[in-house]
């Protein structure tokens, strides 16, 4: 009977420094996600002075005389950053979803699932040891 208590210890100190582990890699996962989020708040920022810096241009182009300014260079270049940054944005959003995800499936590992699955090699044990195999 001695075994059994010492089993049990075992499970849960394997249970409690599961948790542990669990909640140390989600909490980084967290502050990644926090770190994603600072970097769209510079990338937005960016993006609000492109868009200042397009209606300027467009302004220019307009008061200049030009038929069509989106044509012209100065607009183009601003449109291209802007879509630079936007798609800078978009991996941040993209890279937080994927963070999500992994917080997501960690979480449904849980203790209770490591602790079911411990019993079942436990029982295939006893069994081995019952036929004699």
């Amino acid at each position: 009977m001695a075994p059994e208590p010492a089993k049990k210890g075992e499970q849960m100190l394997s249970g409690i420094l599961h948790c542990v582990k669990t909640f140390i890699v989600n909490s980084y996962r967290r502050l990644l996600i926090v770190g994603h989020y600072g970097v769209i708040c510079f990338h937005q920022q960016c993006l609000r002075r492109t868009w200042r810096h397009l209606g300027r241009s467009l302004h220019q182009a307009v008061a200049a005389g030009e038929d069509n300014p989106l044509l012209s260079e100065a607009v183009q270049e601003n449109l291209n950053q802007a879509e630079v940054i936007k798609g800078a944005k978009e991996r941040h959003y993209q890279a937080i979803a994927l963070l999500r995800e992994k917080i997501k499936t960690c979480r449904q590992e849980s203790p209770a699932a490591a602790e079911a699955a411990s019993q079942t090699e436990a029982g295939k044990e006893d069994v081995e040891r019952e036929t004699g195999v």
